[in-house]
């Protein structure tokens, strides 16, 4: 049979597949498509992890007490809560029917907050304060007033004409129209009121329910237009945090009550805040976990009437990666020893406050991290509980001795064999031993029985030889037979 050997330059090849043409137009369009999918994809699953967007599809809307003053505004399931519970559909705007997803009063006191100067903020905030929570110094002035009144007389009116020109826009049969008259005329008559609440601030006049009630709607809407300045991994002294900073210390203070935690066993995690920081910006938390260092620091006596405050950095119960940075007014008696000098402690504690953002710091290895900073009036300790440890068997102390004097000892034989059963042996040959080697070999040479290999051979030749002649001798004896019976 042929076998056909081919040279390695001669060896078949397959079809080759066509080269991928990177360089064409669909190629671009479709490698291009893929890159916007892949980012769109990664934006979804950003927005995914944030509470708010579960709450704006209906899946996840939290329940509301019956005795809490919520303002129903807007259409559908948005509401906003005018008792300091923070909402986060603030911003809404006029529609395609001319329908308004917000009040008007509330849009324009967020936008309008926005575009005043930071001392202007503070004014603002200094006369809501005054009067919902008189402090104890640091009252509004009349020219500090009216300043910012100017201003925001201004933009009030700039408000109206927009609104009318939206309202002019709609068709004379439009549906919505109405209502959105009604907004204005409502606008204009909470403006009333607060135009009457300054210059009876202004004159020290007791005011009415009517205008009371329009400065905590007020109030609302400028926290959430306060905390939606805040920005996360700043350090925590930065000019455009001032008034959120102020308006949580003012709630620390006076409790908020009815915006605390109900339930006292519900803990707001550190991975919780650190991932979803803007979902618990001005929202009362509770945390756990272990002081590792202390601090006082004293400050100008401020309008609230603060003059020192206390840092803890607090190692959280179920994470090692980044401590929390708690502000607090008060310590327990406990530690109440702290000074200006940071002092290293190891104390369990609870602390209910206000998560303000999470702010920049120095670790220990020269690098910057963040973490989740609170404000709180004061920490409660915990008291450790003690863990009942159940008594097993132990060995006595003879037993110990016993095992410490024979565990080497034992170690130490079976090293011992091991080492022998793994070392070779060297036999050295005696004199005894090589004559009887010499008798053994010389008895093998004299026996018959036992050939050499030439013997061998020759023997297997002379047996192969004689089969021949055999049949040699027998093919003979065949011909001759054959040859007789022809002849006859």
């Amino acid at each position: 049979m042929r076998i056909d050997i081919q040279g390695k330059s001669d060896a078949q090849q397959g079809a080759k597949k066509p080269r991928f043409d990177f360089t064409s137009r669909a190629t671009k369009l479709r490698l291009v498509s893929l890159f916007a999918a892949l980012v769109l994809v990664l934006i979804a699953m950003k927005e995914a992890e944030k509470p708010e967007r579960w709450a704006w599809l209906g899946l996840s809307e939290p329940p509301v007490a019956k005795d809490s003053p919520v303002e129903q505004v807007g259409v559908g399931r948005h509401q906003v809560s005018a008792g300091g519970n923070f909402s986060r559909n603030l911003g809404g705007s006029w529609d395609g029917d001319g329908k308004a997803s917000v009040s008007s009063f509330r849009r324009f006191w967020d936008s309008s907050y926005k575009k005043l100067s930071l001392p202007e903020k503070k004014g603002l905030n200094r006369l809501l304060r005054q009067k919902l929570s008189p402090p104890p110094t640091n009252h509004a002035s009349a020219l500090e007033l009216a300043g910012v009144m100017e201003k925001l007389e201004a933009l009030s009116r700039d408000f109206q004409t927009k609104v009318l020109n939206e309202i002019s826009l709609l068709p004379t049969d439009a549906p919505n129209k109405a209502e959105l008259n009604t907004e204005l005329l409502m606008f204009r008559e909470k403006w009333n009121d607060f135009q009457n609440a300054v210059d009876h601030v202004t004159k020290k006049v007791p005011l009415t329910p009517s205008e009371l009630e329009t400065l905590k709607r007020i109030q609302s809407t400028l926290d959430l237009s306060a905390y939606s300045l805040v920005r996360d991994g700043t350090p925590v002294v930065r000019s455009a945090d001032g008034p959120a900073w102020l308006r949580t210390w003012e709630r620390v203070q006076s409790g908020a009550t009815d915006e605390r935690v109900r339930d006292e066993g519900t803990l707001t995690t550190h991975i919780q805040m650190l991932s979803q920081p803007e979902s618990y910006r001005g929202r009362w938390v509770e945390i756990s976990g272990s002081i590792r260092g202390a601090r006082k620091v004293e400050t100008e006596r401020n309008e609230l009437g603060i003059d020192h405050y206390f840092v803890l950095w607090i190692q959280p119960a179920e994470t090692n990666e980044s401590p929390y940075c708690v502000y607090c007014l008060k310590l327990p008696e406990a530690i109440s020893e702290v000074g200006r000098a940071f002092v290293n402690m190891s104390k369990p504690v609870r602390v209910e406050g206000i998560f303000f953002k999470l702010r920049s710091y120095e670790t220990t290895e020269r690098s910057m991290a963040v973490c989740p900073l609170v404000l709180a009036e004061s920490c409660r300790l915990v008291v450790a509980e003690k863990r009942v440890v159940r008594e097993g068997w132990q060995p006595s102390a003879w037993m110990w001795v016993l095992f410490f004097v024979f565990m080497p000892l034992g170690a130490a034989a079976i090293a011992t064999a091991i080492y022998k059963m793994t070392k070779t042996s060297h036999r050295t040959a005696t004199v005894v031993g090589q004559k009887q080697l010499s008798q053994t070999l010389e008895n093998l040479s004299k026996n018959p029985t036992i050939r050499s290999p030439a013997e061998r051979v020759k023997e297997l030749y002379h047996v192969a030889m004689s089969e021949d002649v055999e049949a040699a001798k027998r093919d003979l004896k065949a011909h001759d037979q054959r040859g007789s019976h022809d002849s006859t």
